[in-house]
């Protein structure tokens, strides 16, 4: 008795493909051509064809020409008409696995293989296939391109497989499917060419299949709810419980097991157009008019406007976002509404250009709002690592319009200059050993004012009780401080008396020799310097009064 033949079992890729032949075949619906019937591809003969050299092309089976001569009823194999229309079984076709292009990467971004299950980091330029798994970590994202030019950003702390990515052969048909198990997902899908084309997102909780839109999905496991916005083109959801057909403008919520909700109105862009194009300081903070009804705001940052490479991203819970830590270069800032759902909005784009280094050094004197006393003004600043020289500029307008000293290549870290009364504005930047120049700091205002003058007493009046000084009246809210001493270096103080008047008066004194000096104390506290000291010298005489005060200026 023989024994019995092992019988030989298709493989897992083979019935993958015979899987997907039939499916194709069945619930596939022509979009390419009013010609087409449902499984089939519609193909337009050229200048040069033959049946044959069609076959050979696009057939799973190139003798199969015989069969596609008979479905299309053509009388001449080698000798058709351009323009002809060839229809063609999808079933039919040749199909091989797709894979999937690394553009960028942020971060740590792993793949677990398809067929060792070994893990490695991804870096741009690798390429992925069916069944590989790729997981981001927290402030980490990846940026992937499909073979029909589709392309996803996968955000931080996400996972997802690679389920499906066939290409039928050259005919531009391509079908990919993404299952994403945690995390959030940004799509741009190229229009699908052709009735076999299909590009599908599934959650635990939702299938999402479209032809041709931008739309995003996330999917927290933690409370198995899937959360689908459509920006443009259609997005067709099937959950267990329903389906739903989501538009431009709306978004989708569903838990698992249940039916999802109806289409919801996405809340609109907001408002970026008082941002500023140019950022000059190394902490980015933008701040946008608050919307109505907005739960909180997605601030991201890109490095151009392809959006493949994602740099910041971060929800906040006010109107503003505020980061560090960014090169110099050109940027496009994104931010869009979250609403009480989690739905997030229509996105609003900013370019701007972050020019913060090297950066502005620290001003020291005179600061904004300060006065100056004198005839000049000295300023300091100071001095930044691997900064050799400073831009200077001194102006009498805000804005720096007017300028009066402009030192573009400044050696030292202060500068002083002669000033005529006035109100003064100054600014300063840094330059590196090669000549960049950073942004300027912060315009600082100040007031120069020379040194108030000391008055001079002008007349002395005495009698029995009392001596009096008087001198001419100052400004108003000026105050006046008098010293009177017994030696002219005022070691030995007797006196010691401010006031508003002026004049002062004191109480007789026993003869003697005695020093007076007088200084201006003005509205804002600051005092001048004490006039010249002047001598007093009352007769010992027991009738000093009567006897012609001497007062004179001591040098």
């Amino acid at each position: 008795m023989e024994k019995d033949r092992p019988v030989k079992l298709p493989t897992l890729s083979s019935m993958r493909h015979i899987v997907l032949a039939v499916a194709t075949f069945f619930l596939f619906t022509p979009t390419q051509s009013v010609y087409a019937e449902a499984g089939e591809w519609i193909y337009t003969v050229k200048a040069g064809d033959t049946l044959i050299g069609v076959s050979h092309e696009f057939l799973i089976k190139p003798n199969n020409w015989r069969l596609l001569q008979k479905l299309n009823h053509v009388t001449t194999p080698t000798r058709m008409q351009t323009g002809t229309i060839l229809r063609i079984p999808i079933a039919w076709l040749k199909r091989m696995d797709a894979v999937a292009d690394v553009v960028r990467v942020q971060g740590e971004v792993i793949k677990i293989a398809r067929n060792s299950g070994e893990t490695s980091a991804l870096v741009v330029g690798a390429q992925l296939v069916v069944g590989d798994e790729i997981k981001t970590a927290i402030g980490s994202n990846l940026t992937l391109r499909f073979v029909d030019g589709s392309r996803i950003l996968l955000a931080e702390n996400s996972r997802a497989t690679l389920s499906n990515m066939t290409l039928f052969g050259r005919t531009g048909m391509a079908q990919t499917m993404l299952l994403l198990q945690q995390g959030r997902v940004d799509t741009q899908v190229s229009p699908q060419a052709g009735p076999a084309a299909k590009y599908e997102i599934r959650t635990p909780a939702i299938n999402l299949a479209v032809r041709g839109t931008d739309f995003r999905v996330s999917t927290n496991s933690a409370d198995d709810l899937s959360r689908s916005e459509v920006i443009s083109g259609r997005v067709l959801g099937a959950a267990e419980k329903g389906e739903v057909s989501i538009e431009g403008g709306f978004g989708t919520l569903v838990l698992v097991g249940q039916a999802p909700s109806p289409p919801i109105r996405l809340l609109g862009a907001p408002d970026l157009s008082t941002l500023p194009a140019l950022v000059e300081k190394v902490q980015l903070h933008f701040q946008w008019p608050c919307s109505s009804g907005v739960h909180q705001y997605r601030a991201q940052i890109f490095a151009d406007r392809t959006f493949e490479q994602l740099l910041r991203d971060d929800i906040f819970n006010h109107c503003a976002a505020t980061w560090t830590d960014l090169p110099d270069a050109k940027y496009v800032l994104r931010v869009r509404e979250v609403d009480s759902h989690g739905l997030e909005g229509l996105n609003a784009e900013h370019d701007f250009i972050l020019k913060a280094r090297p950066e502005a050094p620290f001003v020291a004197e005179p600061q904004d709002g300060q006065t100056v006393r004198g005839n000049d003004a000295s300023f300091t600043w100071a001095q930044p690592v691997d900064v050799q020289h400073y831009h200077f500029q001194l102006s009498k307008t805000p804005n720096i319009t007017d300028v009066l000293v402009d030192l573009p290549k400044l050696g030292e870290n202060g500068y002083k200059v002669e000033l005529a009364p006035g109100t003064y504005y100054w600014r300063v930047a840094s330059l590196t050993t090669e000549g960049n120049q950073g942004p300027y700091s912060d315009i600082q205002s100040f007031t120069q004012k020379q040194m108030p003058e000391a008055p001079l007493v002008e007349s002395t009046v005495m009698d029995k009780n009392q001596i009096a000084f008087r001198w001419k009246a100052g400004d108003a809210g000026e105050k006046f401080q008098i010293q009177l001493a017994d030696d002219p270096a005022f070691q030995h103080v007797l006196v010691d008396k401010i006031t508003a008047d002026a004049q002062v008066s004191m109480p007789s004194l026993k003869g003697g020799i005695y020093y007076m000096r007088v200084k201006t104390i003005e509205m804002d506290g600051f005092s001048g310097a004490y006039g010249p000291a002047q001598r007093i010298e009352i007769p010992r005489s027991s009738a000093w009064w009567l006897v012609l005060p001497l007062l004179a200026p001591l040098f």
